[in-house]
Parts: structure tokens; C-alpha cells; sequence
């Protein structure tokens, strides 16, 4: 799941694009003096993607540590969900991945640290229950208003309330995710709208 992304009409130097990271996190109401690190990912899978030297290693790697042989994931802007996938793969394969990177002198400074992958797995933590209603709430063969009211109430009660064991990040990403979601659909035209949809059938358009 993407929190969000930004457009930058101006040159990408380092002052826009902090801005831009600044102003991110003003948004999801996340702390810059807790930002423990900015994750190279998405230079992890370039390096991959443009050497067949590094994929073939990595095959050969993936197979002396038992890892599925899956190849990392792209981002993609117009599919949904594909930046938790992406990072879902990377943490997969993260030995292979240092195995392969660290080989390499060039590459050696794109192996993720100790930090990259605590952020990683609390982001993936935090967003990977979110995958499957994605999915869903995005069908465009079906009408998934009538399903948003019920999946918002399972989010609120049960998969985004913080868990025992969980870090700090996780907890305050699920807190971000539940308080724009609540805020988004909190108006009394708009409750009405989906107390409505959840009583008709999908389907035929007929109450339940």
C-alpha cells in the first residue's frame, strides 16, 4: 500500500525532493526526528533490473538458500498495492539480495542495513492486511460500495488495532491509516450512503 505519492513539476534536486519528504510526513503526521533512515529499494530492484549478471546470481543464490526463485517487484503507478508487494519481495529475498549486492564493489552500498529492513518490516507489517480489500474495493466488475462500511468497521476492531510485539512505526503507521479512513467517510451524508449500501445485495440491487 502507497500512503502517498507526489507529483514534482520542478527540477528533482535535493532541496524539492526533501521538501517533498518533509511535506509527506507532515500529512501522515509522522515525526522527521524519528525518521530512522530513507530505504534504497527501489535502487535494490534497478540494480537487479538492468544486469543479467546480478539476475543470474541471484538465481544461484536464491538456490543455495533454499529461497523461492522469484524474481523482485516493481513499483507500478497504476496498480494498486504494488509498493507493499515490492517491499513484501525484497524482505523475501534479503540475504540473496546482500549475498549478490555485496559481492559487487559498485553495488556494495545498495545492500539495505539493519535500519532499511526494520523500516521495511514495519511498514509491511503495518499495510500488508490491507492487500486483500484493496483488491477487492477495486473490482471494476462488481459494485464495492456496499462492502467499504463493514471493511472499515473490521479495520477499526480487529486488523489494524496495535498488537503486542509490534514497534513503535508499525503502531503509528495502523493509527495514521485508521484516522484518515474514519475522517474520509466520517460525514452524515456519507454514512447514510453507506449504511444504505450495505443493506442492498450487490448483486441484484435488492435488500438482503
Amino acid at each position: 500500500m502507497c500512503l502517498q505519492t507526489s507529483y514534482f513539476r520542478d527540477d528533482h534536486t535535493g532541496e524539492v525532493i526533501a521538501q517533498g519528504l518533509q511535506d509527506s510526513l507532515a500529512s501522515w503526521k509522522l515525526r522527521e526526528d524519528r525518521l530512522v533512515c530513507m530505504t534504497t529499494d527501489g535502487a535494490v530492484v534497478s540494480a537487479f533490473s538492468f544486469s543479467w549478471k546480478k539476475r543470474r546470481d541471484m538465481a544461484v543464490v536464491q538456490a543455495e538458500l533454499g529461497l523461492p526463485s522469484h524474481n523482485l517487484i516493481t513499483e507500478s503507478l497504476t496498480r494498486w498495492g504494488s509498493r507493499q508487494l515490492r517491499v513484501e519481495r525484497l524482505l523475501e529475498q534479503e540475504k540473496a539480495i546482500a549475498q549478490v549486492l555485496g559481492a559487487d564493489k559498485k553495488s556494495r552500498h545498495l545492500v539495505p542495513t539493519w535500519q532499511d529492513i526494520d523500516v521495511l518490516e514495519s511498514m509491511n507489517k503495518a499495510v500488508s492486511p490491507l492487500k486483500e480489500f484493496t483488491d477487492a474495493l477495486s473490482g471494476e466488475a462488481y459494485m464495492s460500495v456496499s462492502y467499504l462500511k463493514p471493511v472499515i468497521h473490521l479495520l477499526n476492531n480487529s486488523l489494524l488495532q496495535p498488537e503486542e510485539g509490534e514497534t513503535e512505526l508499525t503502531k503509528q503507521i495502523k493509527s495514521n491509516i485508521l484516522n484518515y479512513l474514519n475522517n474520509k467517510y466520517n460525514d452524515p451524508v456519507t454514512q447514510e450512503l453507506l449504511d444504505m449500501a450495505s443493506l442492498m445485495d450487490p448483486g441484484s440491487g435488492q435488500p438482503i
